[in-house]
């Protein structure tokens, strides 16, 4: 859905008016990376076999990654949860330590 946006227009230090514009969904923000120029050549040609572009690449996994991020968390939560009530393994109540470690009955 494209809103339209008034937008304060500066030109020269002076005030020029306003502007309307249209926006498209939210505002994406630009990042610089580094990284080795046969890295780069390999992700160019695998963007170009997609049909799509470094940025949208690199924009699908950093979603992915953040996706996988608060997964765990949640996962994370969800164990430590379970581990607050003990967990009934079946089994009889313990036996008292003196029969177990009565040595003349060992004998």
């Amino acid at each position: 859905m494209c809103l339209p946006k008034l937008v304060y227009v500066n030109f020269r230090g002076r005030f020029a008016g306003f502007c309307k514009l249209k926006t498209r969904g939210p505002m994406k923000q630009n990042i610089t990376i580094s990284v080795e120029k046969s890295l780069l050549q390999k992700a160019r040609a695998l963007a170009a076999q997609r049909g799509a572009s470094i940025s949208s690449m690199l924009a699908e996994e950093l979603v992915r990654i953040v996706d996988r991020g608060t997964d765990f968390d949640q996962a994370r939560r969800r164990a430590l949860a379970r581990l607050s009530t003990p967990f009934h393994l079946g089994g009889s109540s313990r036996a008292a330590r003196e029969p177990l470690h009565d040595r003349n009955a060992l004998r």
